[in-house]
């Protein structure tokens, strides 16, 4: 027996363990509870999915959206490494030479109140570029890097306007 809760977020009874299971595209992502019911519960899930789909899980779980997981006695950990070195890949071709330690400079917020001044407007090309890095660092805000969340805010704020300026602090904060 399941439950929808959202369009892709399920409930599921396996006898007195309750199963969460997440469908995104090509991913399915179970919990289970961390005890013995629940161990037996995922397996007689997994052998049923498998019978009816032919779907086999793969129980070393450790990414999810490009997000790395890791699991001990601890708890979870949530790293986006791996989507970090695509992200440099892409935007810095020839490598990252700097990182920095804070996000953004001072004057960051005053930068993005300021009237655009024509002679500063960026081409469509860097345009793209900017809109590209602002979503990139919106996305890191939202999943693993929430220390990014201010710089995602004010740079976001002058997507349809972007100055030179303002590219060289988006591309620092995805160097930090």
């Amino acid at each position: 027996r399941q439950m929808c809760i959202r369009d892709s977020l399920y409930t599921i009874r396996v006898g007195d363990v309750t199963l969460r299971m997440v469908l995104y595209v090509d991913d399915v992502l179970v919990s289970v509870p961390r005890t013995k019911a629940g161990r037996r519960a995922a397996q007689s899930f997994e052998r049923d999915f498998h019978d009816r789909s032919g779907i086999e899980f793969d129980s070393d779980f450790s990414e999810f959206l490009s997000i790395g997981i890791t699991q001990n006695e601890k708890g979870i950990t949530l790293d986006a490494l791996r989507y970090l070195e695509d992200v440099a890949a892409q935007f810095f071709p020839g490598g990252v030479h700097h990182v920095y330690e804070t996000p953004t400079l001072d004057g960051l917020a005053k930068a993005v109140d300021t009237p655009l001044d024509p002679d500063d407007a960026l081409a469509s090309a860097p345009h793209t570029r900017y809109h590209q890095i602002v979503g990139t660092i919106l996305y890191l805000a939202v999943t693993t890097r929430p220390d990014l969340a201010w710089a995602a805010a004010m740079l976001s704020r002058r997507m349809a306007t972007p100055t030179s300026w303002l590219l060289l602090q988006a591309e620092r904060a995805l160097m930090y």
